[in-house]
């Protein structure tokens, strides 16, 4: 499958796993989504790369102020 292949067929995942991207083909992801199309050509894309790390605290953190939402 190549990447192009790939684009089309996506689907939506809300685990990720321990394997790193290669950087080369993080920077073709970021490249198709940079260039999707649209709405009106308004283009309002915003990209945030972060290690699994920073993933963690940031996944107990939202988890922690919709719990604090829901009370």
């Amino acid at each position: 499958m190549d990447f192009s292949d790939f684009t089309r067929f996506r689907q939506a995942h809300k685990s990720f796993g321990d394997k790193k991207i290669d950087k080369d083909d993080f920077s073709k992801i970021l490249e198709a989504g940079r260039l999707s199309p649209s709405s009106y050509g308004s283009e309002p894309w915003k990209f945030i790369a972060i290690t699994n790390a920073q993933a963690e605290k940031l996944r107990a953190e939202r988890q922690s102020a919709a719990q604090l939402e829901q009370l």
